[in-house]
């Protein structure tokens, strides 16, 4: 936490701006009226992070902690999120430990988060934490800036470094008995993050780690550059409790039903990529086609998929806003993956004949559909799951290592009306393939359902987050709604409304095109 109740607070007053680059282009100036007075870089940091430091404390989440008011699904994102931060800054000052900027302010045995984090998650999610991790796209934009200035310029570690650790350091203990009281915890199990049983005075260590810090020497560009910084990574900070906000909570995982369904989950998943062999020998397919094989070997995946809580929502004619905004983030960073590695790919013997960007392209209209959902700004405000990201990775990993294995995720995703569905399937069934090539394809076939279910078990785990207004809400016609009963908290989609609402047309187009990339191929 970036809290530093108790200290003294700096007597010199700098309006800074709220949003960092508006104040980049003003920061030399700022870094010369707090040099002139200041040379220790703690005292300098602490100024210009002056005014971000009131705007963090007073983030609805940060508020709701302050007042007690902390509940168990938002402590469980802010640890996951927490986990993602300290893994990329913890790694980084670990791979530039020697740094002559880094090993002043290195105290990996007293500081270091990482373990304490595990354990917690452990205790909240059960053993196999990290399939459960919800994080929001903020928390990956600040995890990214560590590992690229850890990359790039090890220097500017020092300022994330200083204002987490020492944060943690002032608001820690007080912000560990607040959790304990909020969520009923009787032992330290589940909020080991806030102990740091390695520093016994924490008022005396934090005076060394200033001193120590303040004993790098910095040139004048290397000082404004580190102060800067500073200032960004208490923005980044906000907008992982703003991004937290959206996210109202995630669905509990403890009781013994949904830790047995996730093994067996678990298990499926690992049992469907290893017996492709015997899916094929026990469908007895008389045809060699692609095509027919990617449909044995994804049989029991495509039930399962059809079968989760998000689709069975879906084929029941029920869906939320929440839910709608939700799939469409996920939709575009997994199309996002899939059209970018297909472009680089384009030319690839197996990728060639079933690349059809002009026909098949989602991208585009996911962008339209994501700025008429969440305005101009649309990209700020995307939230997705792990899983999601998991999906992008994979797509983007086999782009560069494998882009046969491109060609499953393609079929899998994109299928369309009938003609052009004979027209895919040939062009895929005309790709020579050796055995061993065919059985790496079908087993990527599979992947691509599992990973499609791990999407939509994590959008099931993300509650709802904030609506944000796009325009004027749709207005449905008394005449439209008549005869029809309303379900609360969900839009039903009778078909007699579905030509007077927007958001409606765009659920059902939506509804529609899910049914066809996850199955309708199967016909």
């Amino acid at each position: 936490m970036i809290l530093w109740r108790g200290e003294k607070k700096s007597e010199r007053l700098i309006s800074l701006y709220c949003n960092i680059t508006e104040m980049e282009g003003n920061m030399k100036k700022l870094t010369e009226k707090v040099q002139s007075s200041d040379s220790d870089l703690s005292e300098q940091i602490k100024a210009v992070t002056k005014d971000s430091h009131v705007r963090a404390e007073n983030t609805e989440l940060m508020l709701s902690y302050q007042r007690g008011l902390i509940t168990l699904q938002q402590y469980k994102l802010l640890m996951c999120s927490l986990y993602e931060i300290y893994r990329a800054l913890e790694e980084e000052l670990d791979r530039n430990s020697s740094h002559p900027g880094v090993a002043p302010i290195y105290f990996p045995q007293e500081l270091a988060r990482l373990e304490a984090l595990q354990r917690d998650l452990e205790f909240l999610f059960g053993q196999d934490w990290q399939k459960k991790l919800v994080v929001p796209a903020a928390t990956h934009r600040y995890a990214q800036r560590l590992r690229q200035i850890g990359k790039e310029n090890p220097l500017f570690l020092v300022p994330h470094a200083y204002t987490r650790y020492l944060g943690d350091l002032s608001g820690g203990q007080v912000l560990g008995r607040i959790t304990q009281k909020s969520l009923g915890l009787s032992s330290e199990k589940g909020v080991s993050f806030f102990a740091f049983p390695g520093v016994t005075s924490p008022n005396r260590f934090k005076q060394l780690y200033r001193s120590r810090m303040n004993s790098v020497e910095l040139t004048k560009e290397e000082r404004e550059g580190v102060l800067e910084e500073a200032v960004r990574a208490f923005e980044l900070n906000i907008e992982v409790f703003d991004d937290l906000q959206k996210m109202l909570g995630v669905a509990e995982t403890d009781s013994d039903t949904r830790h047995r369904q996730s093994a067996r989950d678990s298990r499926d998943a690992a049992h469907g990529v290893e017996t492709v062999k015997s899916r094929l020998e026990n469908a007895q397919l008389s045809s060699s086609d692609l095509s027919e094989q990617i449909k044995a070997v994804t049989k029991d995946s495509h039930v399962r998929a059809e079968n989760t809580e998000l689709m069975l929502s879906y084929q029941r004619g029920l869906i939320t806003l929440q839910q709608y905004k939700l799939l469409m983030c996920s939709l575009y960073e997994i199309y996002r993956a899939l059209e970018e590695e297909l472009d680089q790919n384009s030319s690839h013997p197996g990728v060639a004949p079933i690349y059809f960007p002009q026909e098949l392209a989602r991208l585009e209209a996911l962008q339209r559909d994501l700025e008429f959902l969440f305005g101009q700004d649309w990209q700020k405000k995307l939230v997705v799951p792990a899983a999601t990201h998991r999906y992008a990775q994979r797509l983007r990993q086999i782009g560069k290592e494998n882009p046969l294995f491109l060609v499953p995720h393609a079929y899998t995703r994109y299928l369309s009306p009938n003609r052009f569905k004979q027209l895919y399937r040939s062009r895929m069934n005309s790709v020579e393939l050796t055995e061993e090539e065919r059985e790496g394809v079908l087993e990527e076939a599979v992947r691509a359902f599992e990973l499609n279910i791990e999407v939509f078990d994590d959008l099931q785990r993300i509650l709802t987050f904030t609506e944000n207004s796009v325009g004027p809400k749709p207005v449905t016609p008394k005449s439209a709604t008549h005869g029809h009963q309303s379900v609360a908290g969900t839009t039903q989609l009778p078909t007699s409304i579905i030509p007077n609402s927007t958001v409606l047309r765009l659920v059902l187009a939506v509804c529609v095109a899910l049914a066809v990339a996850m199955g309708m191929y199967a016909r």
